[in-house]
């Protein structure tokens, strides 16, 4: 039995596709704590997905509309996109197919030269548009204006007429077993036209397509060559890989405080575990989506956006340890009768 509460917040991810754990927060006026434990303990029920950050409506039919799919887990499609761009030699020809990954694929080639490019990504072209140095061809077909992608068959004869050494593709979704999911058939077939004149296959999936279930199905692990994701795999999917022959590449987010107005932190993650006016439990917690990206600053209820942090203590560690640091370089400590608030 969930309580209304819950109740309203399945009703509010359905509705809007995605919501953020902060957003949901403010709705109902609660801490984001009490938000996070409603939403893992209604994704134990099945009547939702819980992601960093917030949480998505289940479905097999549907995908999330393009502006959602953008926000979500942005900093590790960046992370995997660099590290996916990092394969690519220079004078290479490629195909880039649909999806916010692939786009970040795309902003991420900006060291490139001589790039032979074929996309059926409207958003993609526009992100390479620029090079001089790199030749882009945009396949025929039907745009689909809510996320730039273009279809149809003439987008699959187009596809067709190349053979490149690399295929960069997305997916929506991947089974236990290494099944290869997507929503909409004209995306499916698009990707196993590229798949079949592609001689090398990269895949870009981060985390969260290992817990969704799309009722479509692309192929499977024996169709790709490389996956790059932003997290290790079970061992139980690491013996498909190792037996389809895939390479696993895991991209490292290094997520960091780059939107609080005041100060850094510097990235050594095993030196702070910051105490609160909070539980442990939720500063460590806290902390840990600060470091993926899901918040901008450490736990709601010690810690506010937009604020200065004027002085943190480690637990459990001297003072040596606790580094802050401001735009201007100056390097700042709290000692032992420092302020655990922000402000």
């Amino acid at each position: 039995m969930i309580s209304p509460r819950q109740d309203q917040i399945v009703r509010l991810v359905r509705s809007n596709g995605y919501m953020a754990n902060e957003e949901m927060a403010q709705h109902f006026g609660v801490a984001v704590q009490t938000i996070r434990r409603d939403v893992t303990s209604l994704a134990g029920l099945g009547l939702l997905c819980r992601h960093h950050g917030g949480a998505t409506p289940v479905s097999t039919v549907e995908n999330l509309d393009y502006d959602a799919r953008q926000i979500l887990n942005a900093s590790a499609k960046d992370a995997i996109g660099r590290y996916a761009a990092s394969l690519i030699p220079d004078r290479s020809s490629l195909f880039i197919n649909i999806g916010t990954t692939t786009e970040a694929f795309a902003r991420s080639l900006t060291k490139h030269r001589d790039l032979r490019i074929v996309t059926n990504n409207l958003h993609v072209a526009s992100l390479v548009s620029g090079r001089m140095d790199f030749h882009t061809v945009i396949t025929g077909g039907q745009l689909r204006p809510q996320d730039g992608a273009i279809l149809g068959s003439s987008a699959i004869e187009s596809l067709s007429s190349f053979r490149t050494e690399f295929g960069v593709i997305g997916i929506s979704g991947i089974e236990d077993d290494g099944t290869l999911l997507d929503f909409d058939l004209s995306e499916i077939q698009c990707a196993r036209t590229i798949i079949r004149n592609s001689r090398r296959v990269l895949l870009l999936a981060d985390h969260t397509k290992f817990s969704r279930h799309p009722m479509g199905r692309v192929g499977d692990l024996r169709d790709i060559d490389d996956l790059i994701t932003d997290q290790p795999v079970p061992e139980a999917f690491q013996r498909h890989l190792d037996a389809a022959g895939v390479t696993l590449h895991v991209a490292e987010n290094h997520a960091r405080f780059h939107k609080n107005e005041h100060y850094l932190v510097t990235n050594h993650i095993n030196l702070f575990l910051y105490r609160s006016t909070c539980s442990k439990t939720n500063i460590d917690r806290s902390f840990w989506s600060v470091m993926t990206g899901e918040c901008d600053v450490i736990d709601s209820r010690g810690f506010f956006r937009g604020q200065c942090l004027r002085t943190l203590r480690p637990a459990g560690r001297g003072r040596r340890h606790q580094w802050l640091w401001n735009r201007k370089g100056c390097r700042r400590q709290g000692g032992k009768g420092a302020s655990r608030r922000a402000g």
